[in-house]
């Protein structure tokens, strides 16, 4: 099987582009702890729940 170097370094640049995007938006995926459908105003009144909130937003704004 061919090592994940190999493979990366066997890609043109639009190719490896387009794998660093997939990967990007995989690696958000993973990292999310609340999805945007759980946010309701009144979990908003909840301290813990908005600062997770306010972190999730924090991180996303960081990666555009």
């Amino acid at each position: 099987m061919e090592s994940i170097h190999d493979l990366i370094q066997g890609l043109d640049d639009q190719q490896l582009e387009l794998l660093a995007g997939e990967a990007t938006r995989a690696m958000r995926d993973r990292s999310r702890k609340i999805d945007i459908n759980e946010i309701t105003a009144e979990k908003m009144l909840d301290p813990k729940f908005a600062a997770a909130v306010r972190a999730e937003v924090e991180r996303t704004l960081r990666e555009v």
